[in-house]
């Protein structure tokens, strides 16, 4: 083993120190050039470099002691410096993210969606249910076996600050749409060095990051991730590191530390629930912003989620290397908000969105304050005005008054399958279905001139109380709506119904039977296996009665077997009155075949488009789910 003197660069527990670093000599350099890499002085002193950067100009080569005093006199070369090695350590447990709202009432519309984040770390859990890499790389040259996958932790717990997914699971992180990038610069001992990171900011400039988030300090200056960090600044990527937590609880001395005290990085202080800073934070007039870092709450790889007990992918975290994620997703927020604008003048925005705190404006107890989210502010005019007004059992009605000027009318509600719920209005009254929760709609209303005026409201719905399905659902909208009507039942509780279950053929006959207002007294059918205390035997005696179903030939109806996604066509259509316009829309449905002309009609109709491959997989059975998104979209033409 080389000869090394190790720089641990710590993620801290407790008084966590984020990465926190000791060093030594080694006979691996990093060789700094002043403008690009020179292959001729490489030569000159027989040097071959074991790792070049493509965006950086530097090498990281063995070196003996006589190489190293002849290149430090080079004009060239701008520093030869030991390849640090950094190591990261364990954590503790959370208080929530109100904290970064600046107004309770309203909350913010943007979530990081398009804004790529690099989390240079120890990996990210990429199997983790609340979390969603876009990508990334493994930069450290012992072990990439695993690719760029967490076998430590850390990464993942920052991950799920910045971006744990808006999904009804687990946490929502401060920008749950940004693209999470994780860069492995760090093994599964959270071991690296000045050429993994170095390598990990060059891998973000290649690949046009927005965001780099740094969890890592040392006490000496490292001239060559300087470089690599002015470098990726430059090209317009936001840098933030953890400032450190060797502070005292005076605060009177500069203890801010590398790579935080440089001035293309943002650094993070930490403080506790009551905003009071943490008394290891470090001090400093680099110190630029401050965040929750006290018993954080986070991702955790399922399978080293052993720290609590619970082994469910979450637990809490202390240290600045907690509140520095807080500080990047606020950062993808704005990114998203003001696309056009440098990172030098995102990074203004922030420090002037801040919350002041200590003394009045930046001191180097708390910077410029506390990280806030500016929450919306309403711009409608006097002669404008949205409302909610019902919010029972399901439905959420607003109404909406404007003038003729007004030509187009959007609503986003915070949540959804992958995202954001955005959909054009049309009318005065415009209708939602969710389930029990806190919900903010916002409101853009465009008039003829391309002007804009926006407002948020604010939604609490006290029931129902669904346990199977949640606004995040693809099919809740659908489900809750028919729920509202009592066309759709669950349980004698009220609270499942059961979207992943096959839907029997005696259901679904119910579902449609209510839906039309069909007599659903229980009563003797024309079919043999429906007996009259069978609950839904009115509902398919006046279903046979309205030719909307047939049964078979041998005088049965087989309730309780599941409906195929072709049998829902047939049903639903015949209900309806759907005819097709002789278009196939399927590979896979073909002249001749039960339901081709009933599953076009479907198509024709707008209520469905199949598959992405252009398939319909007509004998496919169908959930409630499923069956509940049909039925909603023929009821309701404003589902299509």
């Amino acid at each position: 083993m080389k000869n090394t003197k190790w720089l641990f660069f710590f993620l801290f527990l407790l008084v966590i120190l984020p990465f926190k670093a000791y060093g030594a000599e080694s006979d691996e350099y990093m060789i700094l050039f002043r403008h690009h890499v020179d292959a001729g002085i490489l030569k000159k002193y027989d040097i071959h470099a074991q790792k070049k950067y493509d965006t950086i100009p530097t090498v990281l080569a063995e070196l003996d002691k006589s190489q190293v005093d002849k290149l430090r006199n080079e004009p060239e070369i701008a520093k030869v410096q030991a390849n640090k090695t950094y190591k990261v350590q364990s954590q503790i447990e959370t208080w929530g993210y109100k904290k970064i709202y600046e107004d309770s009432q309203y909350r913010s519309p943007f979530t990081g969606k398009g804004v790529k984040v690099a989390v240079i770390d120890t990996g990210i859990a990429t199997n983790h249910p609340d979390l969603k890499v876009k990508g990334g790389t493994c930069v450290i040259r012992s072990d990439c076996g695993k690719g760029y996958n967490d076998d430590n932790g850390h990464g993942t717990h920052v991950a799920g600050i910045i971006g744990a997914l808006d999904n009804g699971v687990g946490i929502v992180g401060v920008a749950p749409d940004a693209d999470l990038y994780a860069v492995k610069a760090f093994d599964e001992f959270g071991e690296g060095s000045t050429s993994s990171i170095t390598a990990g900011v060059d891998w973000a400039i290649q690949h046009h990051m927005d965001i780099i988030n740094l969890s890592v300090t040392t006490v000496s200056d490292d001239p060559v991730l300087k470089s690599a960090l002015d470098k990726a600044y430059n090209a317009g990527i936001l840098i933030t590191a953890a400032a450190g937590n060797d502070g005292d609880s005076v605060g009177s001395k500069n203890t801010i530390l590398y790579p935080a005290k440089y001035s293309s990085v943002i650094a993070v202080g930490s403080v506790d629930s009551r905003l009071q800073r943490l008394p290891f934070s470090a001090t400093g007039p680099e110190l630029e912003i401050v965040a929750p870092g006290q018993y954080v709450f986070s991702t955790f790889p399922i399978n080293l989620d052993t720290t609590d007990g619970k082994k469910d992918g979450y637990t809490a975290l202390s240290g600045t290397s907690m509140a520095t994620p807080f500080v990047t997703g606020v950062l993808a927020e704005l990114k998203q908000q003001y696309k056009d604008k440098s990172a030098a003048e995102i990074r203004k925005i922030l420090d002037q969105n801040a919350k002041d705190l200590g003394t009045a404006g930046k001191d180097s107890l708390y910077g410029y304050g506390l990280v806030q989210i500016k929450t919306f502010q309403p711009t409608l005019s006097s002669d404008m005005a949205v409302k909610a007004v019902k919010a029972d059992n399901g439905l959420v009605e607003f109404q909406i008054d404007k003038p003729d000027s007004i030509q187009k009318v959007y609503v986003k509600r915070r949540g959804g399958m992958e995202g954001d719920i955005t959909k054009q209005i049309t009318g005065s009254i415009w209708d939602d279905y969710v389930p029990a929760g806190t919900y903010y709609y916002f409101f853009t209303l465009t008039d003829s001139q391309g002007r804009e005026y926006q407002t948020q409201v604010k939604v609490t719905m006290s029931k129902p109380q669904i346990e199977d399905v949640s606004a995040y659902d693809w099919f809740s909208e659908k489900m809750l709506y028919l729920y509202h009507r009592s066309i759709l039942k669950g349980d004698h509780s009220g609270q499942y119904l059961w979207p992943t279950k096959n839907i029997s053929r005696g259901e679904a006959v119910a579902l449609v039977g209510r839906a039309l207002g069909l007599d659903g007294t229980k009563r003797n059918t024309a079919f043999k296996d429906v007996p009259k205390d069978y609950y839904a035997s009115g509902y398919i005696q006046s279903a046979l009665e309205q030719g909307i179903i047939k049964g078979y030939r041998n005088g049965t109806f087989h309730p309780t077997e599941p409906v195929t996604r072709a049998e829902m066509a047939v049903l639903i259509s015949h209900a309806y009155r759907l005819t097709d316009n002789g278009t196939n829309h399927f590979q896979d449905v073909t002249t001749g075949m039960t339901g081709y002309k009933e599953i076009n009609a479907l198509a024709d109709a707008g209520i469905t488009s199949g598959y992405s491959n252009h398939t319909f997989a007509p004998y496919k059975p169908i959930s409630r789910a499923e069956f509940s998104v049909f039925l909603a979209k023929a009821e309701n033409p404003l589902f299509r």
